[in-house]
């Protein structure tokens, strides 16, 4: 059994959904998954995180569902992904072409080890090497490649580490302030400077992100929004005391508004995956 999925384009027109022996081809599995998985969920949306090389089989899949009358076909969705290029580095101890995911794993979380030893830092070697791992992947949209490099460990840039090391950061500082300060209600917000401004409003846009980031399918929108977060917090870190900060009105809302920043890139970082700690 054939179906014409393309009057336009005689090279891709014909899809066989059964052969002529009768058994099931490629395609055939998928269309009948798609229709017991509206059965058993009645999804608002499937999406299929799937190469992008795969394109022309879920377009032709859709195609086909439409042409059999199923109603969810509008539902179905191809979030195409790229691919992961390694370096000659991760593949230095390899004769083939396949590399696990555990392998790389390993050797991140080995590599991170190092990097906490070097900067004679604290912080979770497996959280900061899973992390910098999700991060690089993520921060990119889901279509284009990823280069895969050591630099996703750098504490400094658009890096996993970067974030975490802000994230820590900030628990330092409430960690050392008087827990009678965090209490305490501001009745007169104090005169704001241009690094605190940005701050406050880079913290106001996390619900806003978060939307645009379902609406596109798109993590990277909220990774890229992680790190601005944390750069506008390092620049409001180096500019502005805080501990001794020069009245009580203005170190009680400075410590406020560090305390809101850790949530909000807590959040952020969580919706990607990646853990934060309090140390590093």
């Amino acid at each position: 059994m054939q179906l014409d999925v393309d009057e336009k384009n005689p090279m891709k027109r014909k899809k066989y959904i059964l052969r002529s022996n009768q058994t099931a081809s490629y395609i055939t599995q998928d269309l009948g998954a798609a229709v017991e998985r509206f059965k058993e969920y009645k999804f608002e949306k499937m999406i299929y995180v799937v190469d992008f090389r795969q394109s022309d089989h879920f377009d032709n899949l859709f195609k086909i569902l439409k042409m059999l009358g199923y109603p969810f076909t509008d539902r179905c969705y191809h979030l195409a992904f790229g691919t992961i290029n390694f370096g000659k580095e991760i593949m230095a101890t390899r004769t083939g072409k396949i590399i696990l995911l555990e392998e790389v794993l390993q050797k991140t979380i080995k590599k991170a080890d190092e990097e906490i030893k070097k900067r004679k830092t604290k912080g979770d070697s497996e959280k900061v090497g899973v992390g910098a791992i999700k991060y690089v992947v993520l921060k990119n949209e889901p279509i284009k490649d990823v280069n895969f490099s050591w630099d996703l460990l750098n504490f400094e840039g658009n890096t996993g580490p970067y974030s975490q090391y802000a994230y820590a950061r900030a628990s330092s500082i409430l960690r050392k302030a008087d827990k009678q300060h965090l209490i305490k209600k501001i009745t007169i917000i104090p005169e704001l400077t241009s690094y605190e401004i940005s701050l406050v409003t880079t913290i106001s846009r996390f619900p806003e992100e978060v939307i645009n980031a379902e609406k596109l399918m798109n993590p990277g929108i909220i990774a890229n929004y992680a790190y601005s977060l944390a750069k506008s917090f390092n620049d409001f870190y180096h500019n502005c005391p805080v501990l001794t900060a020069e009245n009580e009105k203005i170190k009680v809302f400075r410590l406020k508004l560090i305390d809101s920043f850790r949530t909000t890139l807590k959040n952020a970082l969580h919706l990607l995956g990646i853990d934060v700690m309090d140390e590093m």
